[in-house]
């Protein structure tokens, strides 16, 4: 009797060019690859269409498989990026922002998050919990089912959706919430007590009666066999394709040959223009128009392209490389012969309008965007377009931590009338390629508040850091900036400058602080410091002594400590231009 081979082998064998193995791996797992990816866009169809793509791309790259027991993992890492660009496809941007919840720092599977060992147990109230699953928001539903069932990281989802390692954090938190309430819930409608608790890790095995037919009884797989074997060079072209997915004519059935080349999506209807094909029509690729959500977006879109009716598509928006978002509306730029308004002018008004950016997933070659005075709900329909300058100015975004997914972001400048929209700077986690951030108010004010900067240690590429108009009692944060090359702390309050010790490439310092600070010895020990301008003093309450006691100098570096003779503003300036054209921007 053949003994059965294992998923392994039978990858081991698919990468040695076995072609039999093939078939075999796809009997083996569709049906678990279809019901992940059911779970994750709760549509048959668009799962379908989802395992087909995904199987082609997993067995035309099989090759590229570093190890052949990972095969599975990689499976579902490539049917959740193609999940991702179905949500895309269909305009749900739910999977890339939040819901109303606090961000949760730490995941832990041991802590106060517990499942009943009964509720697990029971297939009626294991179903009752997986119909809570399915009800989740889809950005929470996507991330309970990569991490659960398909058994991925948080850094390996985070990567997949484009957003934080937090965000990912907060989205599973939240929905093992809702999971535990229901389960909550339950015992309070039932009259029961589910005594037994177990770590909430067990969700997994909420996963585990997947249904043996949730695939093969209700949708032809044999059909998709043959359309993934049509589409994947290597396995060859079976003519069975035609006859099943296209059916036949009165001029007979199609060659193998000329349908090999167009996948069955595209036959079976989804895309909708018709060629002749020795004498049978076939469907062929053509792209759909856009369809916008928000009409302030299209506005100024049909303004920028010129086309005030009509279809608008992909290719049209390809020149666009600038937004702004203002109380007037949107407006684009195409071609390089125009710049950016600097909204940090003019006068502030009180913020009326509020608008969505969902649309902005069209803009793949943006490169600038500016809000100012204006609302809007998240950043994140940004993450996809490549957004590397950033503007906010007397605005405000609801979910300020979708900041934080941005991550092609080089240069971001927040302005803010009276107060910070925040009084601590949003998620940084993604922003690995930021450069230069400056953070200040319109205008001198006494009106300084408190400022929690930690989210900043991971801009780790920051050279600039330019921030004004706050409170910051650690600057503990700083000491995981080892390329910044400039520090400006005006109309602040700070107390202590140690941390700034080990910042190896800091080049200008510039301090206003209404408090005296501490450990100002440490800037003896700044290697690359050539300009160090601080004011720490309380005015006129000192005595000539006492002003003399503040003062420093540091031999080689330009110093003015509490020297209000001094003015090294046009030397200052020098340094910062020779900093900022010092930097690479990705």
């Amino acid at each position: 009797m053949e003994q059965e081979l294992t998923l392994t082998e039978l990858v081991s064998n698919a990468q040695k060019g076995e072609i039999g193995a093939f078939e075999e791996i796809y009997s083996l797992t569709n049906n678990r690859i279809y019901y992940f990816a059911l779970k994750m866009v709760k549509n048959p169809d668009d799962a379908m269409d989802i395992i087909q793509d995904s199987y082609i791309s997993a067995f035309s790259k099989l090759s590229t498989l570093n190890s052949s027991d990972a095969f599975l993992s990689w499976m579902y890492s490539i049917v959740a990026n193609n999940c991702k660009k179905s949500f895309i496809k269909n305009k749900n941007i739910s999977l890339f922002q939040d819901e109303d919840y606090s961000t949760i720092d730490n995941l832990s599977e041991d802590n106060d998050e517990f499942l009943p060992q009964t509720a697990v147990d029971n297939a009626e109230t294991r179903s009752l919990i997986m119909n809570i699953v399915d009800n989740l928001p889809d950005a929470q539903r996507s991330c309970i089912i990569l991490y659960y069932f398909s058994e991925m990281s948080v850094s390996e989802i985070a990567k997949i959706m484009e957003c934080s390692e937090g965000t990912i954090k907060s989205r599973l938190n939240y929905g093992r919430k809702q999971i535990k309430q229901a389960v909550l819930d339950l015992e309070e409608k039932e009259g029961t007590k589910l005594y037994t608790f177990l770590p909430f890790g067990t969700i997994a095995t909420l996963f585990r009666d997947i249904p043996e037919e949730t695939f093969s009884s209700i949708h032809a797989t044999d059909k998709i066999w043959e359309t993934i074997v049509s589409n994947t060079p290597k396995l060859g072209t079976p003519t069975s394709v035609i006859s099943n997915t296209v059916g036949s004519t009165g001029s007979g059935v199609v060659k193998a040959g000329i349908f090999s080349t167009i996948k069955a999506k595209v036959v079976t209807g989804i895309l909708g223009v018709a060629v002749a094909v020795s004498g049978v029509t076939m469907l062929v690729n053509s792209a759909p128009a856009l369809s916008f959500e928000e009409p302030a977006f299209e506005a100024g879109i049909r303004a920028a392209i010129n086309r005030p009716t009509g279809d608008i598509y992909e290719k049209d928006l390809e020149k666009i490389w600038s937004l702004e978002v203002t109380d007037e509306g949107f407006k684009f730029i195409q071609g390089h012969d125009e710049h950016l308004t600097w909204l940090g002018e003019g006068q502030y008004k009180d913020i009326e309008k509020t608008y969505s950016l969902k649309d902005a997933i069209y803009l793949e070659d943006l490169e600038h965007f500016a809000l100012n005075n204006v609302s809007v709900d998240t950043l994140e329909p940004l993450s996809a377009s490549g957004v590397r300058s950033m503007i906010i100015s007397n605005s405000n975004v609801d979910y300020w931590d979708s900041l934080g997914s941005l991550s092609d972001l080089n240069n971001l400048h927040i302005i803010y009338e009276l107060e910070p929209p925040f009084n601590r700077l949003p998620s940084m986690t993604g922003l690995k390629k930021l450069k230069i951030f400056n953070m200040s108010p319109s205008w001198l004010d006494d009106n300084i508040v408190p400022m929690d900067i930690s989210s900043i240690s991971d801009a780790e590429s920051l050279v600039i850091l330019d921030i004004g108009g706050v409170i910051i009692n650690d600057l503990g944060p700083l000491s995981q900036l080892k390329n910044l090359k400039a520090l400006v702390i005006q109309r602040s309050t700070i107390f202590d400058v140690t941390p700034l010790a080990g910042l190896d490439k800091l080049m200008a310092v510039s301090i206003g602080s209404t408090q005296q600070i501490v450990g100002r010895e440490t800037f003896r020990e700044l290697p690359a410091l050539r300009m160090l301008l601080v004011h720490d003093s309380p005015g006129m309450s000192l005595s000539e002594d006492e002003w003399a006691e503040r003062q420093m100098e540091i031999e080689g570096v330009l110093v003015n400590y509490n020297h209000f003779e001094r003015h090294y503003g046009k030397e200052f300036r020098e340094i910062m231009n020779e900093i900022h054209d010092s930097i690479k921007f990705d």
